[in-house]
């Protein structure tokens, strides 16, 4: 019997072990509901293997046979690299390199990029390419088929960038073959405009011959008089040969003459270093890298997707239980109850006047057991619910409440 309180709102919620207790079958349902489900979807899912194979990226611009400084290497290099890995140029590559096994003759391009995992960190160039496949041979024979086909996309473009630069360098060298012999036009314009100097040419070349012709007479063993006419005629031709180089001097300090052999002495000395670049070039194409530093194969596939039977199971329990018991708890709120004997005065913020047993509980047999039975614990609570009646009126009370949790509880027979 509880005096109610005014405008009080219950604040009785059931914890989840109440809630899991009251509905234990609903959550032990669940369970074995799910764990048996999760079970049946183990059975029926197919098995699939993945293989992994690994390789360390190097940018072919930075392992330069004549300079290893030529290139920096590209903040984003590897995750280029990665992103090429899954075009659909590697994979038809790989399917190229494949073709004619049965273990992926049924296999299409878009059957390889969507079971294909490229990864790889920021830290490291190496990178790892896992293929998921129908049987273990499968996952292998792709996984290294994908390495093996981009290193030869990456060979591939080395080439064809290696003979672009090799046709511009042969343009180049062609234009300066070009502009040296405008350049000796115009030189040969120059001399052309001294006349005296074709004769002084012809004449060094006249006196050269004779010099050797006069050498090899005295080399023969020429007699005494002739020796020395030959040597009077040597002495005359080496003034006439410094004379023709002392004007040669003096041509040579033409500004415009001097303009274009230095102009020519420029052209020959870039086209010599065109030619050094375009030789360098050809011996790297040919020794041109994969972009592989280090590569390791797949050599074996690992079963991958599946938990086990047990393990599935033991999951699938653990998930229902864990949806039972929330449900449980959800429905618990919808429909509160008393849990003992305390929870009114919790909820009402009252205080208990009395707390009346079952008359059953002590075999009694009439209705009035104060007057039947005075000494039974029935009678000893109807006797405390009088006195707190008494000093609950005298404190303001007016309203009480006889509740029960059973029909023919006494509810009618207290309140009487």
């Amino acid at each position: 019997m509880i005096p109610a309180g005014e405008n009080r709102t219950p604040s009785f919620e059931p914890t989840i072990l109440e809630a899991a207790t009251r509905y234990w079958i609903l959550v032990v349902g669940m369970g074995v509901l799910f764990g048996l489900l999760a079970a049946l979807y183990g059975i029926t899912r197919p098995v699939q293997y993945a293989a992994t194979a690994s390789l360390v990226v190097e940018d072919p611009a930075t392992s330069s046979l004549f300079d290893n400084n030529t290139a920096a290497r590209a903040d984003r290099y590897l995750l280029d690299q990665m992103q090429i890995m899954e075009t659909a140029t590697v994979a038809t590559g790989a399917l190229d390199i494949l073709s004619g096994d049965d273990d992926v003759a049924s296999l299409t391009i878009e059957d390889i990029q969507s079971n294909l995992s490229i990864d790889g960190t920021a830290v490291s160039d190496l990178v790892t390419i896992t293929y998921t496949g129908e049987t273990a041979d499968q996952a292998v024979k792709v996984s290294d088929a994908i390495a093996r086909a981009y290193q030869e996309v990456v060979q591939a473009e080395e080439s064809r960038s290696a003979e672009l630069a090799l046709e511009e360098l042969d343009r180049a060298v062609e234009n300066i073959d070009s502009n040296i012999e405008a350049v000796d036009e115009s030189i040969a314009a120059v001399r052309s405009g001294a006349p005296h100097r074709e004769a002084l040419e012809a004449q060094l070349e006249d006196s050269i011959a004779e010099i050797v012709d006069l050498q090899a007479e005295l080399a023969a063993g020429a007699s005494p008089e002739r020796a020395n006419v030959i040597r009077t005629r040597l002495l005359d031709l080496q003034t006439q040969i410094a004379t023709v180089r002392t004007l040669r001097e003096v041509d040579a300090a033409d500004p415009q003459a001097a303009a274009l052999r230095e102009e020519r002495q420029a052209l020959i000395a870039r086209r010599s270093s065109l030619i050094t670049n375009r030789n360098d070039l050809v011996i790297e194409s040919q020794l041109s890298s994969t972009g592989v530093a280090f590569y390791s194969p797949p050599l074996a596939a690992a079963r991958v997707g599946s938990l086990g039977l047990v393990r599935m199971l033991a999951v699938g329990v653990l998930a229902g239980l864990a949806l039972g018991v929330a449900v449980a708890y959800l429905l618990a709120n919808r429909r509160r109850v008393f849990s003992d004997r305390d929870t009114p005065e919790l909820i009402l913020g009252s205080p208990l006047l009395a707390d009346v047993p079952l008359f059953s509980d002590e075999h009694l047999k009439g209705r009035l057991p104060a007057l039947e039975a005075p000494r039974s614990a029935a009678a000893e609570a109807y006797r405390f619910a009088a006195a707190s009646l008494s000093l609950a009126g005298t404190g303001g009370g007016r309203t009480f409440v006889a509740v029960s949790p059973l029909n023919g509880g006494g509810k009618t027979t207290t309140v009487a």
